[in-house]
């Protein structure tokens, strides 16, 4: 006789908000970088750096950036966050 498994249903802390990843808490803006920044589909400065993206997701959260926008028009520049491209406009 086969056993089965129950299958909890997954629990996020980051609901899609038209079509958006939306971070509700600490917890769910760094699961985001987490795979975000092993994704291989960042900018090199964000390549398996969890903690850059998450401080970039968090400054582009502060001025209306979704997170994907966020790690594509915030560059590093000397160590420092630089909004560019379209994002400054």
């Amino acid at each position: 006789m086969e056993e089965t498994k129950e299958i909890k249903p997954y629990r996020s802390n980051v609901p899609i908000v038209d079509g958006q990843l939306v971070p509700q808490d600490f917890e769910g803006l760094y699961r985001i970088s987490q795979i975000m920044a092993a994704s291989g589909m960042v900018p090199g400065h964000y390549a398996n750096k969890p903690e850059a993206v998450f401080v970039a997701v968090q400054m582009g959260m502060e001025i209306g950036l979704s997170p994907m926008a966020s790690v594509q028009n915030i560059a590093v520049i000397n160590g420092n966050p630089s909004i560019w491209g379209d994002a400054a406009l």
